[in-house]
């Protein structure tokens, strides 16, 4: 017994078992002070006390307000987390738009980086073009002005072909030599004809004969030529003519006897002044004709020129 109690002594100190037997007296003033509290309410509710059942009627207020309280304060929760959300979707969306519009500034950089490349590719282009053009455009002009002169030389040629072609001519055809009975002359007879094709009308005609005893070309000057009556004014259409009867007048016995014989000759020498009725243009036309007429007639022309004096247009 002894041995038991020193082993109880050794395992339970004093001052644990003692704090120990404190605590569980002080369980029992608890539950004992429960019942007691527990059974009073029992009473006061039994006999209808007052001040229990207000004490009741707070408990259930303050319970309400609580509840209420919970409540608001779950809203405002949910009402403030949906704002959050708000926010950060507004936030989320403009960074979204940050992004884009920063993409677009790229974008509108690279756009107008582009276009002005463009731009200048498209200047340097129209510049080579244009150069292009002028120099195509010169060439045209070059050609078609060369093209222009030649069409104007070639004009003018038939312009000048046709002139030539159709302008009046005058030369002397239809010579003869005949003898006048009874005298030491000759009547020599030929045409003033106009061989173009415009009408001509004669200014003057001045005309001299003379024989000559040698047979080989002589000098003969225009000069002391005498003016043929009747030539003036005459109007020869084309392809006509005026018919002339020249008298060589006196010719010296022995020249005339030469020429009888065939060793001598007559040359005639005149000149002819007419002008275009249509251009009215004015002509001169210088001859000089060696006569043989023994044994048989021979006409050899030592000068057959026409010169255009003047040219005037209505």
């Amino acid at each position: 017994m002894s041995n038991i109690n020193r082993l109880k002594q050794t395992s339970n100190p004093p001052n644990y078992s003692h704090r120990l037997k404190s605590f569980t007296n002080h369980r029992k003033q608890l539950k004992k002070h429960k019942r007691g509290e527990e059974a009073k309410k029992q009473t006061d509710m039994s006999n209808g006390n007052p001040e229990r059942t207000s004490s009741k009627k707070g408990i259930k207020t303050a319970d309400i307000i609580s509840i209420i309280s919970v409540f608001v304060s779950s809203v405002l929760a949910w009402f403030t987390f949906g704002l959050y959300r708000t926010a950060a979707n507004d936030s989320k969306t403009a960074g979204i738009s940050a992004s884009s519009a920063k993409m677009s500034a790229i974008i509108a950089q690279n756009t107008l980086d582009e276009t002005r490349k463009y731009d200048s590719i498209s200047l340097i282009k129209q510049q080579r073009a244009i150069d292009d053009n002028n120099t195509t455009s010169q060439l045209v002009f070059d050609r078609a002005n060369k093209s222009l002169t030649l069409q104007d030389s070639s004009l003018k040629e038939t312009q000048k072909e046709f002139y030539i072609e159709n302008k009046p001519f005058i030369q002397l055809s239809e010579i003869s030599v005949e003898d006048v009975p009874g005298t030491s002359s000759y009547l020599i007879k030929f045409n003033i004809q106009n061989f173009g094709k415009e009408p001509a009308q004669l200014i003057s005609f001045k005309y001299k004969a003379l024989g000559d005893d040698n047979k080989d070309p002589v000098r003969v000057d225009f000069s002391n030529m005498a003016l043929v009556d009747g030539a003036s004014g005459q109007y020869i259409p084309m392809q006509s003519w005026y018919r002339a009867n020249q008298n060589t007048g006196y010719t010296p016995s022995g020249i005339f006897t030469a020429i009888k014989t065939g060793k001598g000759c007559i040359y005639i020498v005149g000149e002819v002044e007419y002008i275009n009725t249509i251009s009215e243009a004015k002509y001169l036309f210088k001859f000089i004709y060696k006569i043989s007429p023994y044994p048989s007639m021979d006409i050899k022309t030592i000068i057959d020129t026409m010169y255009e004096m003047r040219k005037k247009t209505k």
